[in-house]
C-alpha cells in the first residue's frame, strides 16, 4: 500500500515539474541575435554599424526576460553568406534583429531594422532617419518596437549625456574597443 501512495506522490510531482517547465517555457521569448551590417566600403561606416550593433545589443539584454546572443561583429558579417537561418544557428537563436546601417559623406542617413524569426518569417520592421535626437533615440525606437513584439516590458526613456553630434564618434569608438580588428573586409 505504501509502494502505490509512494508512486502516486512521484507521479503527481513529476506531472506538476512537467507543467510548469512548459508554463515557463511557453512565457520566455526565444533566444535572440542581433547583426546590422553597413552599406558602402568606408571603414568608418564598417566601424557605426559594429558600433551600433554592440550598444544595441547591450539595451536589448537589459529587457528583463530576453536571452539576448552575443553581438556579431560587422566586419565578419561581410564575408559570410547572408543566410539568416545559418547566422542564428551559429549563435542558436531563433530569432534574429537584422538590419543596416546607410552613412554617406560621414553621417548616418537612416537605419533599416527588421525582427525575424526563423521558422516564422518577418515579425516587425521599420526604417528610421536620425533627426536631432540622434543615433541613439534610433537605437531607443527599435529597442521599444522588439519589446512591444514580443510583449516585453518597455524600457523608459533615456537621459543623453552624448550630443547627437558626437554619437557617430561614440559608435566608432565602441567598435575600436571591441577589438574587432579591421572591418575592411
Amino acid at each position: 500500500m505504501r509502494h502505490r501512495y509512494g508512486l502516486a506522490v512521484f507521479l503527481v510531482l513529476a506531472g506538476l515539474a512537467v507543467w510548469a517547465w512548459n508554463a515557463l517555457s511557453l512565457d520566455a521569448p526565444s533566444p535572440i541575435a542581433v547583426r546590422f551590417e553597413h552599406a558602402g566600403d568606408a571603414v568608418d561606416d564598417a566601424r557605426i554599424a559594429e558600433g551600433f550593433t554592440i550598444e544595441i545589443t547591450r539595451q536589448l539584454a537589459r529587457l528583463p526576460g530576453l536571452n539576448v546572443r552575443p553581438a556579431a561583429h560587422a566586419s565578419s558579417l561581410r564575408t559570410e553568406p547572408a543566410d539568416i537561418r545559418s547566422f542564428a544557428a551559429e549563435r542558436d537563436a531563433r530569432l534574429v534583429l537584422q538590419g543596416s546601417v546607410v552613412s554617406r559623406g560621414g553621417g548616418v542617413r537612416y537605419v533599416h531594422a527588421s525582427l525575424v524569426d526563423i521558422y516564422q518569417g518577418a515579425l516587425w520592421s521599420g526604417s528610421f532617419a536620425p533627426e536631432s535626437d540622434g543615433l541613439f533615440a534610433v537605437q531607443d525606437r527599435i529597442v521599444t518596437a522588439i519589446a512591444r513584439e514580443l510583449r516585453l516590458e518597455a524600457p523608459g526613456p533615456r537621459h543623453r549625456t552624448v550630443p547627437p553630434i558626437l554619437q557617430t564618434h561614440f559608435l566608432k569608438a565602441r567598435a575600436l574597443q571591441s577589438g574587432s580588428g579591421d572591418l575592411r573586409r
